[in-house]
């Protein structure tokens, strides 16, 4: 996530600068000066090796601190249902990531949780030209697993921004690079793919029970993400209200409200909720 991350981009660079001045100098007080440093083939070496070896660990390092930062940020609307924040916080990271294609694994995940925030918050156009980013990185990825991880990135928010047809798209093309690739197919999460299909099936035929399952899966799962179980109990209230089972719908509703947060699904669970107060 480095170069997606504008000030730790820019503090890895001056941290390797100052350790290899650093390294630099402590060779030529040590060799007799900068004369005796340049003077030999080891001293050329040693010049090398000062701009080189401590780069290689910043980067290192700072990279994975740049990832612990997006990741808290992600966690802004995965844990705390705070889509508003989130894109506050991470827009410049998500611009970031657009202006550098191809967009990778990491840079994918990220962006299609921040489109996800956007759809929540009526912001489709910045949404659209997002996806359409990731769309055109998938086209020309070279790793059969970049494409595979950056489709299925693209299923979410497809299916919230351009409906059943062109998500069932992505997860056609995914499952046909893991088709196509023996080594792929072994390691990669048949679950969630099978899953998506499963959902999207059901979604297509109108199968209400099926996706109340689904979704109540999701729900009583603790080890699931909190903004999917908030999302999940609204679909699930959404169906148990088409079926008229109010005691059941009203539940999900206070579920949501509770821990919705700033979630655009906990507006719509007032309006819902507010029809049983007589």
């Amino acid at each position: 996530m480095l170069p997606y991350v504008r000030t730790y981009r820019l503090g890895s660079y001056l941290l390797s600068g100052l350790v290899a001045a650093a390294v630099l100098f402590t060779i030529a007080f040590y060799s007799g000066g900068t004369e005796n440093l340049f003077s030999s083939p080891v001293g050329w070496l040693g010049v090398f090796a000062a701009f080189f070896i401590p780069n290689l660990f910043v980067t290192h390092y700072v990279n994975k601190a740049a990832t612990k930062h997006t990741q808290r940020l992600s966690n802004i609307f995965d844990q705390h249902c705070d889509p508003a924040l989130f894109i506050e916080k991470g827009r410049s990271i998500a611009h970031e990531i657009v202006k550098r294609p191809p967009i990778g694994e990491w840079g994918s995940k990220f962006l299609s949780n921040y489109c996800t925030a956007l759809i929540d918050q009526g912001i489709r156009d910045e949404a659209h030209h997002c996806l359409a980013e990731i769309y055109r990185s998938a086209q020309t990825a070279k790793s059969p697993k970049t494409r595979y991880e950056l489709y299925m990135s693209l299923y979410a928010p497809t299916k919230d921004l351009y409906g059943l047809d062109l998500a069932e798209e992505c997860l056609v093309k995914a499952q046909e690079i893991v088709n196509g690739d023996p080594v792929l197919s072994r390691f990669e999460d048949l679950g969630l793919t099978a899953w998506a299909h499963l959902v999207l099936n059901a979604e297509k035929t109108g199968n209400i029970e099926a996706l109340i399952k689904q979704y109540e899966q999701i729900l009583t799962n603790e080890s699931q993400l909190p903004r999917l179980r908030v999302w999940a109990a609204y679909k699930a209230a959404s169906l148990y209200e088409m079926l008229g089972e109010e005691v059941q719908e009203a539940l999900l509703l206070h579920y949501v409200i509770e821990r919705g947060n700033t979630m655009s699904c906990v507006a719509a669970a007032q309006n819902k909720l507010a029809r049983f107060v007589r």
